[in-house]
């Protein structure tokens, strides 16, 4: 006689648990983390700011140095207003602040981004940091040394003879200010690209195919950014821009293929 067979439903094989799904936000914990990160940065900038305001004298000696051959004698910007100088103190204090806290804002961008990486992408945190601060700071040091001189030259050049030219303080440090902060974002494009890649945004595909038009958006936005019609300084604005896309480009395929090991790593 044979021994009964046991019926009923087999073992259930559960599907392994994606740790990207396992930690999904609602909307409101994501505003929530989003307006924790903001304030973190805030303190950072309001920190660096504080330290940069000690040195703000030399600072702005430092940086009016790209206009200095281009003025008429006596070689010095003019005020219009008591509160001119104080404000353009201020506006070179927070600006400074903003850079040194740069890796502080970093690595809130990170801890906020950070719940849609796999594990073994997290780790990269320390590279994101530590590139952030350097594509930032580099763009304004390329922005300060190379693209406003070029720009003051054009722009005093243009100026007939019998027209006395006259800088002031306060827009001549609005238009630098905004110009090194524009040329620090351009710098960060690739590694924008890149996270965007590797939280599965974008495909490397994607990015191709959107090329051609990103060499007109980049002429477009140069034009917006650079305060002439000089088509150097254009360029000068609109090369970084192509340049940094493409570089993106190779990051993004990089990040593409780092994303997919991972997601077969963790299946």
């Amino acid at each position: 006689m044979s021994e009964p067979q046991a019926s009923g439903p087999g073992p259930v094989h559960q599907a392994p648990i994606d740790p990207i799904d396992d930690h999904r936000f609602t909307l409101i914990e994501h505003l929530t983390e989003l307006r924790k990160r903001v304030g973190w940065s805030l303190l950072a900038v309001a920190i660096g700011t504080g330290l940069t305001a000690y040195f703000v004298d030399e600072l702005f000696h430092f940086l009016v140095t790209p206009i200095l051959p281009f003025l008429p004698p006596p070689g010095k910007l003019i005020v219009l207003s008591p509160l001119e100088q104080v404000v353009a103190y201020l506006r070179i204090a927070v600006i400074s602040g903003v850079f040194v806290a740069s890796p502080a804002i970093f690595a809130q961008i990170w801890g906020f981004v950070s719940p849609g990486l796999y594990p073994r992408e997290k780790k990269f945190v320390l590279p994101f940091i530590f590139f952030g601060t350097a594509f930032f700071i580099g763009g304004a040091a390329f922005g300060f040394y190379v693209f406003l001189p070029m720009t003051f030259k054009f722009l005093v050049g243009v100026i007939p003879a019998d027209v006395m030219p006259q800088y002031t303080v306060e827009k001549y440090f609005s238009l630098v200010t905004q110009l090194l902060l524009a040329m620090g974002f351009i710098f960060e494009l690739p590694l924008v690209i890149a996270m965007l890649s590797l939280a599965g945004i974008v495909t490397p595909a994607q990015l191709k195919k959107f090329r051609r038009y990103n060499v007109v958006l980049a002429v477009v936005l140069s034009a917006i950014i650079t305060p002439t019609v000089d088509p150097y300084s254009q360029l000068l604005m609109a090369g970084p821009m192509i340049v940094f896309y493409e570089l993106g480009i190779v990051f993004a395929v990089l990040t593409d293929r780092r994303r997919k090991a991972s997601a077969a790593g963790g299946a």
